[in-house]
C-alpha cells in the first residue's frame, strides 16, 4: 500500500455540486486526484451525518462504502484545521 502523505477533506456542499455538475465521475475524479497527490479522500462523521438527511442519502453513502472512503471524526478535522496533521480542503 502506498505512504498517504496527508488528506483530502470533501464538504457536504462540495459533493452535492460534484455530483449535480458531473456525477459519481466528478466526485471518483476527484478522489483519483488525491491519489495522485498521494492524499487520501475522505469525509468527516458530521458530513456523513449530512448527507445521510439530504438529497443524495440514496446514492453517495453506498458509493463511499463501495469505494473505501474513510469517515474520520470531527476531533482528528479539529487536528487538521490547527496544523497538527497534513491536510488539503476539496471545498
Amino acid at each position: 500500500m502506498t505512504q498517504v502523505a496527508g488528506y483530502l477533506l470533501a464538504d457536504n456542499n462540495s459533493l452535492q455540486y460534484a455530483y449535480r455538475s458531473g456525477g459519481l465521475n466528478l466526485i471518483k475524479s476527484y478522489i483519483a486526484t488525491a491519489q495522485s497527490y498521494g492524499l487520501r479522500f475522505v469525509i468527516t462523521d458530521q458530513v456523513e451525518y449530512e448527507i445521510s438527511r439530504g438529497p443524495l442519502s440514496n446514492i453517495l453513502p453506498g458509493f463511499f462504502a463501495a469505494n473505501d472512503i474513510p469517515v474520520i471524526s470531527t476531533s482528528t478535522y479539529a487536528a487538521f484545521q490547527a496544523g497538527l496533521l497534513p491536510s488539503k480542503n476539496a471545498g
